[in-house]
This record gives C-alpha cells, sequence and structure tokens, in this order.
C-alpha cells in the first residue's frame, strides 16, 4: 500500500490522498470500531487542518508544500514580545486572570465535548466553562460558528450560551432561533439519556434490527452502552441502551 501512494500521491489531492489512505488502510475503521474517541478527534482535526490549507494557500498545494507549511509552527517561532496574544487551553488558565477573554468554539460537540457521555462529565464540562468565563476582568467574548465541521455534522451553539443568559450577554449578531432551539433539543436528549436505566446485562441475548442476533459481553454502565458479540460479525459492537432491541 505504501509503494503505491509512494507513485499516485503526485497526482491526488491532499485530502484525497488522506481519505483513500484511512480507507485503504482501515485505520479510522479500526479506530470507530475500538470506540478511540480521541485519536477519532485527532482525526477531524488532521481533515480540517489539510481542507483549511487546501482552501487558502492560493496555490497548488501538494504534499511537501503542505509538509513545509506546518514546519513552521514551531515553538522556535513564536514572536517572545509582550504585546501578543496568549492562546491556551482553559486548565491552563486555572488562576490566571486577563483584561479581554475570547473563548473559542463554543458549540455542541466542542464544549461541551462529545465525550461527555456522563452526567458527571457534563457537569465537569460545565464547571470548566465557568472557570474560562471567569477569567475576565474587563470584557469576556464568547464565540460560536455555524455550517459544518470536519466530520460532516451541523454546528450547533452550546449550551453554556444560553446558561450564561441572554440579558448578561451584549449578542453581535442574534442567534438564529432555530438554532438555539436544536441546542435546547440536544440538551434534552441528553438529560433523557441520563435518566435512562439498563434493561439488559451481561449474558443476555439480544435481537438488533440491523446486526441479528447477539449476546451481551460488556455493559459499560457510566456511557449507557452494551458491548455485544453478534453472530454475524468477528468483531463485537458497542451499542447505545438508546436502540430499540428485543431479548431473545
Amino acid at each position: 500500500m505504501i509503494e503505491r501512494f509512494k507513485e499516485q500521491y503526485h497526482d491526488m489531492t491532499l485530502t484525497d490522498l488522506l481519505l483513500y489512505m484511512l480507507k485503504d488502510s482501515g485505520y479510522e475503521e479500526h479506530m470507530r470500531v475500538a470506540g478511540e474517541e480521541d485519536r477519532l478527534d485527532n482525526l477531524a482535526e488532521l481533515k480540517q487542518s489539510i481542507f483549511d490549507y487546501e482552501t487558502t494557500a492560493g496555490e497548488e498545494t501538494n504534499l511537501q508544500t503542505y509538509l513545509q507549511h506546518i514546519a513552521l509552527f514551531t515553538s522556535g517561532d513564536r514572536d517572545s514580545g509582550k504585546d501578543a496574544v496568549n492562546m491556551m487551553t482553559i486548565h491552563t488558565a486555572k488562576g490566571l486572570e486577563f483584561p479581554y477573554v475570547f473563548i473559542c468554539g463554543l458549540n455542541e460537540g466542542i464544549f461541551p465535548s462529545r465525550r461527555a457521555g456522563t452526567e458527571r462529565q457534563l457537569e465537569e464540562e460545565r464547571r470548566l466553562a465557568y472557570v474560562a468565563f471567569t477569567r475576565a476582568e474587563t470584557k469576556l467574548f464568547l464565540t460560536d460558528a455555524e455550517g459544518i465541521d470536519a466530520i460532516g455534522q451541523f454546528r450547533y451553539p452550546s449550551r453554556f450560551i444560553f446558561n450564561a443568559e441572554k440579558s448578561n450577554l451584549e449578542y453581535i449578531v442574534d442567534l438564529n432561533s432555530d438554532l438555539a432551539d436544536e441546542t435546547k433539543r440536544i440538551a434534552t436528549k441528553q438529560k433523557e439519556k441520563f435518566s435512562r436505566k439498563l434493561d439488559y446485562t451481561i449474558g443476555d441475548k439480544v435481537d438488533h434490527e440491523f446486526f441479528g442476533i447477539g449476546v451481551i459481553i460488556d455493559v459499560e454502565a457510566d456511557n449507557l452502552v452494551y458491548v455485544i458479540k453478534f453472530n454475524n460479525i468477528n468483531t463485537p459492537r458497542r451499542i447505545d441502551s438508546g436502540v430499540t432491541m428485543s431479548r431473545v
């Protein structure tokens, strides 16, 4: 596979090169089956990085120019002057304060993270949002993004924006009411999931509409997920407890 791509990559766009490599190697599918959310998020960031580069480079791009481009972002290239923007994670900002604070990426699935699959994890994200909001001494800027994200899902504003209450905010652009309603629907659906009870235990035999007959080999109680070995599939699958199945 490596030899084949060495011969073909000159005639492919960067996006096509990455997508074909992920597909042919089976790497991305392996990550999905294994539930490696962190690595899948990293892949999504890589896809977005390549897409952004191809659309903004303003000239013909290839693998070599992209690698040269990202090589510029090293610690040695940072401006050491004081008149600069500090970019940091919220965890790094704990205990610090700044006159002006910009919080980027306030979208469902980013903040709160899509990995916040339990009520405890969601509340930890909410506490982290409080930490971020209270770093500002003079002005706090909250930003979200609309459109489609790197993994093909529509972006919705974070519930944390609404938790701040509209009376406390000055909207530069009013949020579309349909987007706000969808965020509330997502939050309500997640709350319903948290109140769900697990109907099956390890060893139960179930019938899934798509995958057929299988046996539950593990239960992830925190995530409300069953791990099921289906008769017709070699690899066990993680199935959300909200999916309709019947006991056999």
